[in-house]
């Protein structure tokens, strides 16, 4: 552990969002992935990334 400054840590904790987002969004489409399988086990993942691209307003949060 180490101590910063106020600003410093507010910089930090967006370089680190913005360093992660990518993983993170690979995490989050998996986990709807996931969530829109559940109930068709058979749909292809293709048809179902298309649907959530397709998703503006949760794409653009």
């Amino acid at each position: 552990d180490f101590s910063l400054c106020r600003v410093c840590q507010t910089k930090a904790k967006l370089y680190n969002k913005v360093a992660h987002q990518k993983y993170l969004m690979f995490l989050e489409c998996a986990r709807r992935v996931a969530d829109k399988r559940l109930p068709d086990k058979n749909k292809d993942t293709t048809l179902i990334l298309n649907e959530l691209l397709a998703d503006e307003l949760w794409l653009n949060q």
